[in-house]
């Protein structure tokens, strides 16, 4: 294992282990109110001090390993999950900014929560399927 292989792995764990993180907030913290900044606030933090150089780390790791593989089937759905998941993530984050510039309009932060829902397990499904197929593609 090279030392890129390395910290691609390290960034994509961590990236993994933000998104955990946030589902289990989103779990037992419920769905938080306009009026609860304090927690948005903490969330924000956590994505830009964690999430946010990790996805980077791992997207720009990915490329750089991409000009010394060789190309299969395995290897384009790998690429294809892993960018989904990246671009489902930006997403994720536009409807959270979103969600919280509309703080008073409740029917638009329902809408805004549900969207974020459903892209949030997009992109889950998305990393765990290129996480399996890296795994898989290191072991045969």
């Amino acid at each position: 294992m090279n030392a890129l292989l390395f910290i691609h792995l390290i960034a994509v764990g961590i990236w993994s282990g933000s998104i955990a993180a946030e589902a289990v907030l989103e779990v037992n913290l419920g769905h938080p109110s306009p009026q609860v900044n304090a927690r948005s606030a903490s969330r924000i933090r956590f994505a830009r001090c964690l999430a946010i150089p990790a996805i980077l780390a791992a997207l720009f790791t990915g490329i750089a390993m991409l000009r010394h593989v060789t190309w299969d089937a395995f290897l384009v759905i790998k690429v294809v999950l892993a960018a989904s998941a990246v671009v489902l993530h930006a997403l994720g984050a536009f409807a959270a900014h979103r969600q919280r510039l509309n703080a008073q309009d409740m029917a638009g932060r329902e809408c805004l929560n549900h969207w974020r829902g459903r892209i949030g397990i997009g992109c889950t499904v998305c990393l765990a399927g290129a996480a399996a197929l890296g795994g898989l593609r290191m072991v045969v």
